[in-house]
């Protein structure tokens, strides 16, 4: 991880949304992102703003759900199932979004 910081090299917010090449459409379709980094370096605040910006319909258009995962949250250290994720949402707004999930075989998620 420290080698990365040496590495490091800004990037424009929208950049990284930006899929190009011959494997694009397949890139969008398999998305995933991790953010790591040392404490206060604005993980939290980037993850929170990727969010607000997909509910705006901004970025990420090709995902119908996007969950954002605190790692430290103790409920989600323990989840052991996607079901487990949603657990402290509305009852019918989980079994709908499970139920969306199965369905699409967790495209779009």
């Amino acid at each position: 991880v420290d080698r990365i910081l040496e590495l490091k090299k800004e990037i424009d917010y929208d950049e990284i949304f930006k899929f190009e090449g011959t494997d694009a459409e397949e890139a969008k379709k398999h998305f995933k992102m991790l953010l790591d980094g040392a404490p206060g370096v604005g993980k939290s605040v980037l993850s929170r703003r990727f969010c607000k910006d997909w509910a705006n319909g901004r970025i990420l258009k090709q995902f119908v759900i996007v969950k954002l995962l605190h790692l430290r949250d103790e409920d989600v250290a323990k989840a052991s199932s996607v079901q487990d994720l949603f657990q402290f949402w509305d009852e019918f707004v989980q079994k709908e979004i499970l139920k969306h999930i199965m369905k699409m075989k967790g495209e779009g998620v």
